[in-house]
């Protein structure tokens, strides 16, 4: 409606009837959208909970602070009381059932999509002729389920029936604007679930001319080797032993601290089939550069277009992904999951993505209206100002165009080198951990009664049941 607005001539009725039920899947409303969700889309009866209506509501779950089924068939119920029937049930089963049925493809499509979509009308800068794409992981916890534990165990260090299953995630997004292009999910442990692997898996996404931002831990030989053979250019940092070990009197000199330096390939991994180690070049040409303590690592090589203050200041810009990650976790709630198989995980963590997008769109709307930098407005705010509308008004996406000045009205600001201490102020609560699993503290309360009060479980002497 608003950044994809386009007629829709070529879908079938049934699908631009439930385009128009959907607050959420309207911003979206464009022909090719369209072709995603009916191209993905099963055969279904037409029930109350469509696969459309199932996905609007779920995404609608990722954006409500209650998050729980029973709120979403409430609002529903609300939401629609004069066209359902009166004896709708209030049971969450039926809903439940077709958001399982939801096919995992169709969320992945719609929100490397979305993500494509943002990034292209969205301009950028630097002297890249491609996009800038921030990568970096994450962790999330799950529910306790025996599900869950299976594909996603929790840590080694914790007692059985004392931990949560916890995954861990890797997301590429754009710089510019804060959508998510593609992302991947693993266990915490195990082959193929350090990030390492997990962005080796979703490396097609680059595509020539483009730029990658990414911390230490994918300074590799090989990814660097990929990104060269391909024609992507890539700024990360120099890995930490390698980092200890540069001598900037050594390679062609560009300028202080900056120089062009070869690097050999190392030893074929385990990992790596032989015909593939084969096909890598025995050597590469890199430029290093030291910016206070740090040293960078870029395939950007002409000191003429990009200077090494340049590339200094775009890796700075690396920070923002910290910032999208704590608006997922945080502002989101996405920190803890809450479906209670790996299935429904997995198209959970997918339809947090998309809904960000969803956001991301509003704010890209915004900036183009008002003439800003995407990055510059309050991802909170904008957000807060969506549930406002859409509890209000039915057709929220319709009248969000007449509010896009409060989204413009609350800016971030821009606080370079700023530095923050890694700690809580605020003091954790006088509960202790709980040291057994649950049944059998139970059982001792039911026993022995409560424990008497224990100390505040922080600092050196935190309290433990």
């Amino acid at each position: 409606m608003i950044y994809f607005n386009t007629e829709l001539p070529s879908i079938s009725s049934k699908t631009r009837q439930s385009f128009q039920e959907s607050d959420f899947l309207s911003i979206l409303q464009s022909d090719s959208i369209a072709s995603i969700i009916e191209r993905h889309t099963p055969a279904h009866r037409e029930r109350i909970f469509t696969p459309i209506k199932a996905l609007s509501m779920f995404i609608k779950q990722a954006l409500n602070f209650d998050r729980s089924c029973a709120n979403a068939v409430n609002e529903f119920i609300i939401d629609n009381i004069n066209v359902l029937p009166k004896n709708i049930s209030k049971s969450t089963g039926s809903y439940c059932r077709s958001r399982k049925k939801l096919p995992l493809a169709l969320i992945k499509e719609l929100v490397q999509h979305t993500g494509a979509a943002i990034k292209e009308k969205t301009p950028h800068h630097n002297n890249i002729k491609g996009g800038i794409y921030l990568v970096d992981g994450t962790t999330f916890s799950l529910p306790d389920t025996i599900e869950n534990q299976a594909e996603y165990p929790q840590q080694s260090t914790q007692k059985a029936g004392l931990g949560f299953p916890i995954c861990r995630a890797l997301g590429i997004f754009c710089l510019e604007s804060g959508a998510v292009i593609n992302a991947k999910m693993a266990a915490y442990k195990g082959k193929g679930a350090n990030e390492h692997s997990m962005l080796r898996a979703i490396l097609d996404t680059f595509k020539k001319g483009d730029l990658v931002i990414g911390d230490a831990l994918y300074s590799s030989y090989w990814i660097l080797a990929y990104l060269k053979m391909h024609g992507i250019n890539g700024i990360f940092q120099q890995g930490g032993g390698r980092a200890k070990k540069t001598d900037f009197r050594t390679g062609k000199r560009i300028g202080k601290y900056d120089h062009i330096i070869s690097y050999d390939r190392p030893q074929r991994p385990k990992w790596m089939a032989d015909e593939q180690y084969k096909t890598i070049p025995k050597s590469i040409e890199l430029r290093e550069l030291r910016d206070k303590h740090k040293t960078i690592i870029t395939t950007l090589m002409d000191p003429d277009e990009h200077s090494k203050a340049d590339i200094s200041d775009m890796y700075k810009s690396r920070w923002n992904i910290e910032v999208d990650f704590r608006n997922l976790k945080t502002t989101m709630g996405m920190s803890t999951l809450s479906c209670k198989s790996p299935e429904m995980c997995e198209k959970e963590m997918w339809v947090y993505f998309l809904a960000n997008n969803i956001i991301r769109i509003l704010m890209a709307q915004t900036a183009k209206k008002f003439e800003l930098k995407i990055r510059s407005i309050s991802f909170k705010n904008t957000l807060q100002i969506w549930n406002a509308i859409s509890s209000k008004f039915k057709n929220a996406a319709e009248v969000i165009e007449d509010f896009l000045f409060l989204i413009a009205g609350h800016q971030v600001g821009k606080r370079p080198g700023r530095v923050e201490p890694r700690a809580k102020k605020r003091r954790a609560s006088s509960y202790s951990l709980l040291m057994v699993p649950r049944h059998i503290a139970r059982a001792a309360i039911l026993r022995k009664g409560h424990p008497p009060k224990q100390r505040k479980n922080t600092g050196a002497r935190g309290g433990k049941a």
